[in-house]
């Protein structure tokens, strides 16, 4: 939502028993800095491997390029 920037879906997000989330074009709609601060408060990894931050030559928002999953 445009008021709370997303802030309301964290807790639904983390409840939800989620393994690993990609980010989609519209986590980027209130910038990248609300983007960190959603995804560093959640439970589990976020995955960016085609966008490069120019400065730090790591992905974007922090995310991961690959994560291996133990499914059983």
């Amino acid at each position: 939502s445009t008021f709370t920037k997303g802030e309301q879906m964290v807790p639904v997000l983390n409840a939800c028993g989620i393994q690993c989330a990609v980010y989609g074009n519209h986590d980027f709609d209130f910038g990248i800095e609300v983007l960190m601060q959603r995804a560093q408060a959640t439970t589990f990894p976020w995955l960016m491997s085609n966008v490069i931050n120019n400065e730090t030559r790591r992905p974007l928002a922090d995310g991961k390029c690959s994560l291996v999953i133990d499914w059983h």
